[in-house]
């Protein structure tokens, strides 16, 4: 729908995201993005290949290397869908813009960044540099509790758009009842100067925020310095903070979550090397960035609190 728009409006269009262990056209055949692309004639971008860019604006991270198919293009349109994440709180229109760095390259983000506030400056030092034209959300059906693999659908009905992706996550916040400020994304898209705005500085267009509040949509609950400040303890970080865990009996051990984790060692591997074993997770590696459960193709990794 939203190519048909720009294409009456005379854009010419090409699309493209990148997953971290998957090839992106292969990703879109399988989702049916490239049925679609392919009957209006748009062709795919190139988003596996990077190129260096240095912001000298960044605030945290003045370099980046960004799909070549996000730098050939004259504006970005972010199509986000409206969810929740067991690292970064929510995953909305400013997180979408991470899928503008080759998939290869995003485990080393979490690992250079082992927290939600570190991970989260750096994403707006990223929408910062590619200033994404629009954002459209889908939230008609959005995801709640401890996304973006592990959590339960929850119908909001609704769409948002915005050319300020800030200002759009700052009302995704509100509608499912959050403090804006909790996200570590927002507080610091508006200390960092992503042209954001409080809630009642941003003019709202269309159906009023208060009647469509969900005081019952499951947001998880984070520590944005958990990681880091409890690395030094591992039982305490063990004993309080969530944690990945694998379902022996829908394991395929296909390997993806071994691939996808950015440690070294490996914080999930075979036992003794051993593929036809279930992989098992090394707790006192694990740095909870979650990568093995949101690349799982099973969904066999859930989220669990202790």
């Amino acid at each position: 729908a939203a190519a048909m728009l720009f294409q009456e409006a005379g854009a010419k269009l090409c699309y493209g995201d990148s997953p971290t262990v998957w090839q992106p056209i292969n990703v879109a055949r399988v989702n049916g993005t490239a049925k679609v692309t392919e009957s209006l004639n748009i062709p795919h971008a190139d988003f596996e290949s990077g190129e260096d860019v240095h912001f000298t604006g960044g605030k945290q991270n003045q370099s980046f290397r960004i799909a070549k198919g996000v730098l050939s293009c004259d504006g970005l349109i972010s199509l986000a869908k409206m969810k929740t994440h067991s690292f970064t709180r929510i995953t909305g229109a400013i997180k979408n813009q991470f899928g503008c760095i080759p998939g290869i390259l995003k485990p080393e983000y979490h690992l250079r960044l082992k927290n939600a506030s570190l991970f989260s400056r750096m994403l707006v030092d990223l929408n910062r540099y590619i200033r994404p034209r629009l954002c459209i959300m889908d939230g008609i059906v959005a995801m709640q509790g401890h996304g973006p693999l592990s959590g339960e659908p929850y119908p909001m009905h609704l769409l948002l758009v915005s050319a300020n992706p800030a200002a759009l996550d700052t009302v995704f916040s509100r509608l499912v009842n959050i403090d804006p400020f909790s996200v570590p994304a927002i507080r610091w898209a508006e200390r960092d100067g992503l042209d954001h705005f409080h809630i009642d500085d941003i003019e709202i267009r269309g159906e009023s925020i208060e009647a469509l509040i969900r005081t019952d949509f499951e947001v998880p609950s984070i520590d944005p310095e958990g990681v880091s400040s409890l690395n030094s303890i591992p039982w305490i970080r063990n004993l309080l903070s969530s944690r990945p865990v694998i379902e022996p009996k829908n394991c395929v051990r296909c390997g993806i979550c071994v691939r996808s984790c950015p440690v070294t060692p490996k914080a999930v591997d075979f036992p003794h090397n051993d593929r036809r074993m279930v992989p098992v997770h090394n707790y006192q590696l694990c740095i909870r960035c979650y990568c093995c459960a949101e690349n799982c193709p099973q969904h066999t990794i859930r989220i669990e609190d202790p």
